[in-house]
Protein backbone atom coordinates (compact mmCIF):
# COMPACT_ATOMS: atom_id res chain seq x y z
CA UNK A 1 0.00 0.00 0.00
CA UNK A 2 1.40 3.38 -0.94
CA UNK A 3 0.75 6.36 1.29
CA UNK A 4 1.24 10.09 1.23
CA UNK A 5 2.95 11.12 4.44
CA UNK A 6 2.91 14.30 6.49
CA UNK A 7 4.81 15.01 9.70
CA UNK A 8 2.24 13.47 12.06
CA UNK A 9 -0.23 11.65 9.82
CA UNK A 10 -0.50 9.47 6.74
CA UNK A 11 -3.30 9.37 4.17
CA UNK A 12 -3.92 5.82 2.92
CA UNK A 13 -4.63 5.49 -0.79
CA UNK A 14 -8.37 5.66 -1.42
CA UNK A 15 -9.13 7.81 1.64
CA UNK A 16 -9.56 11.53 1.86
CA UNK A 17 -8.59 12.13 5.48
CA UNK A 18 -5.19 11.56 7.04
CA UNK A 19 -4.83 9.08 9.85
CA UNK A 20 -2.73 10.24 12.85
CA UNK A 21 0.23 8.03 13.65
CA UNK A 22 2.62 7.93 16.57
CA UNK A 23 6.32 8.30 16.00
CA UNK A 24 8.43 5.18 16.35
CA UNK A 25 12.13 4.58 16.75
CA UNK A 26 13.91 1.23 17.10
CA UNK A 27 14.63 0.41 20.74
CA UNK A 28 18.16 0.98 21.91
CA UNK A 29 20.32 2.82 24.40
CA UNK A 30 22.38 5.96 24.22
CA UNK A 31 26.14 5.96 24.01
CA UNK A 32 28.45 6.69 26.91
CA UNK A 33 29.42 10.33 27.45
CA UNK A 34 33.03 11.45 27.03
CA UNK A 35 33.56 11.83 30.81
CA UNK A 36 32.14 8.36 31.45
CA UNK A 37 34.45 6.89 28.79
CA UNK A 38 37.43 8.73 30.31
CA UNK A 39 36.76 7.26 33.78
CA UNK A 40 36.23 3.78 32.36
CA UNK A 41 39.47 4.12 30.39
CA UNK A 42 41.38 4.71 33.64
CA UNK A 43 39.57 1.77 35.27
CA UNK A 44 40.48 -0.51 32.38
CA UNK A 45 44.07 0.71 32.34
CA UNK A 46 44.27 -0.50 35.93
CA UNK A 47 42.54 -3.75 34.99
CA UNK A 48 44.91 -4.41 32.08
CA UNK A 49 48.00 -3.92 34.23
CA UNK A 50 46.61 -5.98 37.10
CA UNK A 51 45.31 -8.85 35.00
CA UNK A 52 48.31 -9.00 32.64
CA UNK A 53 50.62 -9.46 35.65
CA UNK A 54 48.36 -12.14 37.15
CA UNK A 55 47.88 -14.09 33.90
CA UNK A 56 51.61 -13.92 33.12
CA UNK A 57 52.30 -15.55 36.50
CA UNK A 58 49.69 -18.28 35.92
CA UNK A 59 50.63 -19.37 32.39
CA UNK A 60 54.29 -18.21 32.44
CA UNK A 61 54.02 -16.47 29.08
CA UNK A 62 54.18 -12.75 28.26
CA UNK A 63 50.66 -11.33 28.27
CA UNK A 64 49.54 -8.02 26.75
CA UNK A 65 46.04 -6.51 26.98
CA UNK A 66 44.41 -3.65 25.09
CA UNK A 67 40.86 -2.53 25.76
CA UNK A 68 38.55 -1.01 23.15
CA UNK A 69 36.09 1.79 24.02
CA UNK A 70 33.14 0.57 26.07
CA UNK A 71 29.70 0.28 24.48
CA UNK A 72 26.11 0.33 25.71
CA UNK A 73 24.08 -2.61 24.40
CA UNK A 74 20.81 -4.36 25.12
CA UNK A 75 20.94 -7.95 26.39
CA UNK A 76 19.45 -9.32 23.16
CA UNK A 77 22.22 -7.56 21.18
CA UNK A 78 24.87 -8.99 23.50
CA UNK A 79 23.55 -12.50 22.84
CA UNK A 80 23.36 -11.84 19.09
CA UNK A 81 27.10 -10.98 19.09
CA UNK A 82 28.08 -14.26 20.80
CA UNK A 83 29.93 -16.45 18.29
CA UNK A 84 29.45 -20.18 17.94
CA UNK A 85 31.11 -21.90 19.70
CA UNK A 86 31.64 -19.63 22.71
CA UNK A 87 32.82 -19.75 26.32
CA UNK A 88 30.73 -17.56 28.64
CA UNK A 89 29.81 -17.48 32.32
CA UNK A 90 27.12 -15.43 34.03
CA UNK A 91 28.42 -13.01 36.66
CA UNK A 92 26.37 -11.62 39.54
CA UNK A 93 27.59 -8.24 40.77
CA UNK A 94 26.90 -7.31 44.39
CA UNK A 95 25.50 -5.51 46.30
CA UNK A 96 22.44 -5.67 44.01
CA UNK A 97 23.34 -9.04 42.45
CA UNK A 98 22.75 -7.53 39.02
CA UNK A 99 23.51 -9.82 36.12
CA UNK A 100 26.42 -9.61 33.72
CA UNK A 101 28.60 -11.85 31.60
CA UNK A 102 32.26 -12.78 31.14
CA UNK A 103 33.11 -14.09 27.66
CA UNK A 104 36.44 -15.61 26.59
CA UNK A 105 36.99 -16.27 22.89
CA UNK A 106 37.43 -19.98 22.16
CA UNK A 107 40.95 -19.72 20.60
CA UNK A 108 42.19 -17.95 23.72
CA UNK A 109 40.40 -20.45 26.00
CA UNK A 110 41.93 -23.41 24.14
CA UNK A 111 45.43 -21.92 24.38
CA UNK A 112 44.90 -21.25 28.12
CA UNK A 113 43.83 -24.87 28.74
CA UNK A 114 46.74 -26.19 26.66
CA UNK A 115 49.17 -24.15 28.73
CA UNK A 116 47.67 -25.29 32.05
CA UNK A 117 48.05 -28.92 30.93
CA UNK A 118 51.74 -28.46 30.15
CA UNK A 119 51.54 -27.57 26.46
CA UNK A 120 53.09 -24.57 24.68
CA UNK A 121 49.85 -22.58 24.72
CA UNK A 122 49.92 -22.28 20.94
CA UNK A 123 46.77 -21.29 19.00
CA UNK A 124 44.85 -24.19 17.41
CA UNK A 125 41.59 -24.83 15.61
CA UNK A 126 38.63 -25.85 17.76
CA UNK A 127 35.55 -26.16 15.54
CA UNK A 128 33.21 -27.52 18.20
CA UNK A 129 32.17 -26.41 21.70
CA UNK A 130 34.56 -26.85 24.59
CA UNK A 131 34.37 -30.14 26.48
CA UNK A 132 33.18 -30.35 30.08
CA UNK A 133 36.76 -30.65 31.34
CA UNK A 134 37.88 -27.67 29.24
CA UNK A 135 34.97 -25.58 30.53
CA UNK A 136 35.95 -26.40 34.12
CA UNK A 137 39.50 -25.19 33.49
CA UNK A 138 38.40 -22.05 31.64
CA UNK A 139 35.94 -21.24 34.47
CA UNK A 140 38.99 -20.38 36.57
CA UNK A 141 39.99 -17.82 33.93
CA UNK A 142 36.47 -16.32 34.04
CA UNK A 143 36.69 -15.95 37.82
CA UNK A 144 40.11 -14.31 37.60
CA UNK A 145 38.82 -11.82 35.01
CA UNK A 146 35.81 -10.85 37.15
CA UNK A 147 37.87 -10.54 40.35
CA UNK A 148 40.52 -8.37 38.65
CA UNK A 149 37.89 -6.08 37.20
CA UNK A 150 35.99 -5.77 40.50
CA UNK A 151 39.26 -4.75 42.20
CA UNK A 152 39.98 -2.20 39.46
CA UNK A 153 36.46 -0.76 39.70
CA UNK A 154 36.65 -0.45 43.49
CA UNK A 155 37.29 3.33 43.62
CA UNK A 156 34.24 3.96 41.41
CA UNK A 157 31.80 1.31 42.62
CA UNK A 158 32.11 -1.09 45.54
CA UNK A 159 31.16 -4.28 43.72
CA UNK A 160 32.07 -7.92 44.04
CA UNK A 161 31.50 -10.61 41.43
CA UNK A 162 30.24 -14.18 41.71
CA UNK A 163 30.85 -16.18 38.53
CA UNK A 164 28.95 -19.33 37.65
CA UNK A 165 29.80 -22.22 35.32
CA UNK A 166 29.68 -22.14 31.52
CA UNK A 167 26.15 -21.17 30.50
CA UNK A 168 24.32 -22.62 27.47
CA UNK A 169 22.33 -20.29 25.22
CA UNK A 170 19.00 -21.31 26.73
CA UNK A 171 20.27 -20.31 30.16
CA UNK A 172 21.55 -16.99 28.80
CA UNK A 173 18.18 -16.23 27.19
CA UNK A 174 16.47 -16.62 30.56
CA UNK A 175 19.13 -14.81 32.59
CA UNK A 176 18.08 -11.20 31.83
CA UNK A 177 15.22 -9.37 30.10
CA UNK A 178 15.94 -8.80 26.38
CA UNK A 179 15.86 -4.99 26.82
CA UNK A 180 18.17 -4.90 29.87
CA UNK A 181 20.91 -2.28 29.36
CA UNK A 182 24.53 -3.34 29.78
CA UNK A 183 28.00 -1.84 29.45
CA UNK A 184 30.23 -3.99 27.23
CA UNK A 185 34.03 -3.74 27.17
CA UNK A 186 36.08 -5.85 24.76
CA UNK A 187 39.70 -6.54 25.71
CA UNK A 188 42.20 -7.81 23.13
CA UNK A 189 44.57 -10.35 24.68
CA UNK A 190 47.92 -11.63 23.40
CA UNK A 191 49.42 -14.49 25.40
CA UNK A 192 52.63 -15.78 23.88
CA UNK A 193 51.77 -16.95 20.35
CA UNK A 194 48.02 -17.05 21.07
CA UNK A 195 45.60 -14.16 20.67
CA UNK A 196 41.95 -13.69 21.48
CA UNK A 197 39.44 -11.51 23.22
CA UNK A 198 37.76 -11.19 26.59
CA UNK A 199 34.44 -9.37 26.88
CA UNK A 200 33.16 -7.93 30.15
CA UNK A 201 29.41 -7.35 30.19
CA UNK A 202 28.31 -5.25 33.18
CA UNK A 203 24.85 -4.06 34.25
CA UNK A 204 24.39 -0.41 33.26
CA UNK A 205 22.32 0.39 36.42
CA UNK A 206 25.43 -0.49 38.46
CA UNK A 207 28.08 1.22 36.32
CA UNK A 208 26.45 4.42 34.99
CA UNK A 209 25.34 5.92 38.36
CA UNK A 210 28.75 5.09 39.85
CA UNK A 211 30.54 6.88 36.99
CA UNK A 212 28.29 9.94 37.38
CA UNK A 213 28.83 10.03 41.14
CA UNK A 214 32.59 9.73 40.69
CA UNK A 215 32.55 12.59 38.16
CA UNK A 216 30.53 14.75 40.57
CA UNK A 217 27.43 14.90 38.39
CA UNK A 218 25.19 13.35 41.03
CA UNK A 219 25.48 12.77 44.76
CA UNK A 220 26.56 9.23 45.74
CA UNK A 221 23.75 6.90 46.75
CA UNK A 222 23.81 6.73 50.58
CA UNK A 223 22.32 3.23 50.42
CA UNK A 224 25.23 1.92 48.34
CA UNK A 225 28.49 1.05 50.14
CA UNK A 226 31.24 3.53 49.32
CA UNK A 227 34.98 2.96 49.56
CA UNK A 228 37.30 5.68 50.90
CA UNK A 229 39.14 7.66 48.20
CA UNK A 230 42.33 5.64 48.56
CA UNK A 231 43.72 2.64 46.72
CA UNK A 232 42.34 1.25 43.50
CA UNK A 233 41.75 3.83 40.80
CA UNK A 234 42.90 6.89 42.76
CA UNK A 235 46.27 5.27 43.51
CA UNK A 236 46.84 3.91 40.01
CA UNK A 237 49.74 5.45 38.12
CA UNK A 238 49.12 7.17 34.78
CA UNK A 239 51.54 8.39 32.12
CA UNK A 240 51.95 12.18 31.93
CA UNK A 241 53.65 13.95 29.01
CA UNK A 242 54.17 17.50 27.77
CA UNK A 243 53.86 18.19 24.05
CA UNK A 244 54.76 21.03 21.71
CA UNK A 245 52.60 21.88 18.73
CA UNK A 246 53.63 19.45 15.95
CA UNK A 247 55.82 20.50 13.04
CA UNK A 248 55.47 19.22 9.47
CA UNK A 249 58.40 17.90 7.42
CA UNK A 250 58.54 16.20 4.05
CA UNK A 251 60.16 12.75 3.70
CA UNK A 252 63.01 14.42 1.78
CA UNK A 253 63.66 16.86 4.63
CA UNK A 254 63.68 14.01 7.13
CA UNK A 255 66.22 12.07 5.07
CA UNK A 256 68.54 15.11 4.89
CA UNK A 257 68.61 15.71 8.66
CA UNK A 258 72.07 15.57 10.21
CA UNK A 259 73.63 16.16 13.63
CA UNK A 260 73.41 19.84 14.52
CA UNK A 261 70.41 20.65 12.29
CA UNK A 262 67.67 22.70 13.96
CA UNK A 263 63.95 22.02 13.47
CA UNK A 264 61.69 25.01 14.04
CA UNK A 265 58.43 24.28 15.85
CA UNK A 266 55.25 26.31 15.22
CA UNK A 267 54.98 26.97 18.96
CA UNK A 268 55.54 30.45 20.36
CA UNK A 269 58.08 30.45 23.20
CA UNK A 270 55.66 32.35 25.46
CA UNK A 271 52.75 29.97 24.82
CA UNK A 272 52.12 27.35 27.56
CA UNK A 273 52.54 23.69 26.67
CA UNK A 274 49.82 21.06 26.81
CA UNK A 275 50.03 18.48 29.62
CA UNK A 276 48.57 15.13 28.54
CA UNK A 277 47.36 12.34 30.81
CA UNK A 278 47.53 9.13 28.77
CA UNK A 279 45.94 10.30 25.49
CA UNK A 280 43.80 13.11 26.93
CA UNK A 281 44.77 16.83 27.22
CA UNK A 282 44.49 17.90 30.84
CA UNK A 283 46.25 21.19 31.75
CA UNK A 284 48.36 24.01 30.29
CA UNK A 285 51.85 24.27 31.79
CA UNK A 286 54.98 26.42 31.59
CA UNK A 287 58.40 24.70 31.35
CA UNK A 288 61.13 25.43 33.88
CA UNK A 289 63.66 23.82 36.23
CA UNK A 290 63.64 22.38 39.73
CA UNK A 291 66.65 20.87 41.53
CA UNK A 292 68.62 20.66 38.29
CA UNK A 293 65.84 18.82 36.43
CA UNK A 294 63.34 19.92 33.80
CA UNK A 295 59.95 20.66 35.38
CA UNK A 296 56.65 22.33 34.52
CA UNK A 297 54.36 24.65 36.48
CA UNK A 298 50.60 24.64 36.03
CA UNK A 299 49.61 27.73 34.06
CA UNK A 300 45.90 27.17 33.41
Amino acid sequence: MTVAASEEAVTPVGRSRPVPVAGWAPPGVTTLRADQQAILELVFDTFCRRFAEELTTVIRLPVHLRVRPARLLLWRDVLAELPEPYSACLARWSPDHAGGLVVVSVPLAVAYVDRLLGGPGAPSEHPGPLTEVENELVADLHRRVAAAYAASLAAVAAAGATVGPHEPRLGLLRALPPDAELVVADVEVTAGAAAGEISLVLPAPLVIPALDAFAGRVAPDPQRPQLPPTGGLLDATVEVSVRFEPASLTPGELCRLAVGDVIGLPHDAATPLQLWVANHPYLRVQPGRRAGQVAVAVAD
